[in-house]
């Protein structure tokens, strides 16, 4: 299960992955977000039984911003 800080991307509510948000780096950052869609990418194309998941990719810059906002604030 991908952890996010806040509602789903799904809910409208923009939650970013929590490891992201807790990362040292820039790189990191990025390193997490790319493994995460990869993951959601899979989900899409290959989805578990059940309800649809409703996740999407998430925007690698998007979150880079947020982290650095973060971090100065």
């Amino acid at each position: 299960m991908i952890q996010t800080t806040g509602p789903g991307p799904a809910q409208g509510g923009g939650g970013r992955p929590a490891a992201a948000h807790r990362a040292p780096s820039e790189g990191a950052v990025r390193r997490i977000v790319t493994e995460i869609n990869v993951k959601i990418r899979d989900m899409m194309f290959k989805p578990p039984p059940g309800p649809p998941l409703g996740l999407k990719p998430y925007d690698a810059d998007e979150v880079v911003r947020e982290w650095r906002e973060a971090r100065e604030g």
